[in-house]
Formats: C-alpha cells, structure tokens, sequence
C-alpha cells in the first residue's frame, strides 16, 4: 500500500520539477535502485560470513558465547555479529532520514503537492514524528571494542581467519554489508604495520565513502556550475557564499578555491577530506550530514586531535594531512 503511495508521488515530484522535487527524487531513485539489486552478502579474503545456525563443531557446546569473550578453535575466530552494536554512524544516519523523508510523503498522499509543502512538511527535520529504521541498542557490546580486542588478539597469536556468524533477513543484507565493509578495513588497518599506511588507508575510504554518496545521490545536483542551494530562491541561508561551483569557496582570502578545477567539470585537484565533510547548512536542515565522530572507524582508531584535522584542515591536500595526522600514535597503539 505505501509502497504504491511513494510511486504516485515520486510521479507527482517529477511533474512539480523543483529543486526540492529534484532532491527528493534523486534520494529514492537511488535507494530504489539499491534496494532492488541483488543483494549478496560481503565476503573477503580473510572474512567469511555464515548464517547463525552454522554448525561450529563442539567449538560452540564448549564455549558459552559472550559478546566480549571471543570464540576461537585452531586458527580461526568466530564472532557472532548479531550480538554487537554498530551505534551511530553513517549509514544508520542516513537510512533513518530516508525513513523520515518516506514518512512525510505518506502523510502527504491527500495533499497537492508544492515546494512549500515539500520544504515545511517533508524535508525540515523538524518534522521528525517518524519510527526510525535502525535504533541503537545500549544493551549489546560496542563494535569497536570489538575491533580493538581483535587488534590485540591477531597482533600476538597465529589466529588469522575470521568467521561472522550472522542471523539475517534479506532486508538486513544492506546494513551487514556496510558492517562488514567497514569491519574489512578496520582488519586491513591492523594487519598493516607502517603507521602512515594505517592512516592513508582510513582516510582514502572516508574520502571514497562521501563521494560515492554525494556522486551516487546527487546531493548537489549541479546545473550550469550551480548547485541547487544557489539556484534555489527559497534558500534562507547564507552558505554557499557565491553565485556558482558551490561550496568551493576560500573564506580565509574571499576568493574562489585555487583546487578548483573549471576545465574538468569542476573537479578538485586534491583530495581534501575536511571539504568533503563540510556539509551546507542548506543540505543540513534536510537531514544530510556525515559526521567524522559517528564513524566507527574513527571511534576505533583515532584520537580527538585526528578527528578534528579531519574536520577543520581545508585545502589541504592528502599528502600533507597524513604527515599532520601521522604525528601522533593511533588511538590503539
């Protein structure tokens, strides 16, 4: 029923053709197309996933599973994901506020719908009276404690395989996935012993992550080297501060980015992940952010002074970063 709802209005949205229109069909066109893809569940080199009711020999009569108690029998360690907390992040942000985005579209399906109501309505966060999708449950044991044991387990003994027990619907594939993905590099990051390598890895997924969403998603949704925040004429806010390449904008000198490169469609020349963190307040008040504090990663492996050079060193290009970042130990060393 609701499912039928969300197509007549993603019709009546193509139809209005606003940039408030534009940005809610970009989202579910997207999401759609994710949701209906097949769906597989992650596997690696040195990550194997079975289902829960995978027989562990005597390992699992012998050995009652606690959460922070890890079950191992010769080389292998078995974990039973369903029993950890992933907690805020990224992904779990992201799919509640699509929920609160679908939410307020069906409470519209007797509405004709315009960008008032699209603003005031469906997109302000305010509006948030809505079940969210994923809730954090307090009582389960931290994924990244979990991570930092593995770190002290797979540093001083012979277990390499890993094994994730995993209880799951097909519905659940796509967060797992993330889990996992997430967990894939978190293995890569502890078994690499040079510690600007750690780094380096971390901070090309962050920067992979953010443009496959933006990219992937059209946040921005660029028209003749607009952003929609700066041809939306209901835009209250006074970010961006120019008139085009959106938020590609130096403050400290008032002048456009000198990264900016307008002969390649108005790609950067450096990989700065501060930038790609900064989040316009315009994308904001619709439920768009990526905090660097939410990730798990980030909670695993970094200190508070890492977390903030990834969030306020602008313009500076990857190289530089890893040196500035690269001063202090990682947070498990």
């Amino acid at each position: 029923m609701n499912a039928d709802i969300i197509k007549k209005q993603i019709i009546a949205l193509k139809n209005l053709n606003t940039p408030n229109s534009e940005f809610i069909v970009n989202l579910f066109e997207y999401y759609l197309k994710m949701q209906n893809s097949k769906k597989v569940i992650l596997d690696s080199d040195f990550i194997t996933v079975v289902n829960e009711n995978y027989n562990l020999d005597d390992v699992i009569k012998i050995n009652k599973y606690t959460p922070n108690k890890l079950i191992t029998d010769n080389s292998t360690i078995y974990i039973n994901l369903n029993n950890y907390e992933i907690g805020e992040n990224w992904f779990y942000n992201f799919q509640n506020n699509l929920c609160r985005i679908y939410s307020n579209l069906i409470k519209t399906k007797n509405e004709v719908l315009t960008e008032e109501i699209l603003i005031d309505k469906v997109l302000d966060i305010k509006n948030n009276d809505y079940t969210k999708k994923y809730i954090v449950d307090s009582k389960k044991y931290k994924l990244y404690k979990l991570i930092k044991n593995l770190d002290k387990i797979i540093t001083s003994s012979n277990l390499k395989n890993i094994k994730f027990l995993i209880k799951y619907d097909e519905e659940d594939i796509l967060k797992y996935n993330f889990v996992l993905k997430e967990l894939k590099m978190a293995l890569e990051v502890i078994r690499e012993e040079n510690k600007k390598k750690k780094i380096l890895y971390l901070y090309d997924y962050f920067s992979d992550y953010l443009d496959g969403e933006f990219r992937n998603y059209n946040f921005c949704n660029f028209k003749n080297n607009q952003c929609f925040a700066q041809y939306d004429k209901n835009n209250k806010f006074k970010f961006p501060y120019t008139e085009y390449n959106g938020c590609c904008y130096d403050v400290r000198n008032k002048v456009q980015c000198n990264n900016l490169d307008t002969a390649s469609c108005g790609k950067c020349k450096i990989k700065s992940l501060s930038c790609k963190l900064l989040i316009c307040g315009y994308l904001r008040s619709k439920g768009i952010n990526y905090s660097i504090y939410d990730s798990l990663l980030t909670k695993s492996f970094f200190k508070l002074h890492q977390k903030l050079d990834c969030v306020w060193e602008f313009y500076i290009d990857e190289k530089e970063m890893i040196k500035r970042m690269g001063k202090a130990s990682l947070l498990y060393r």
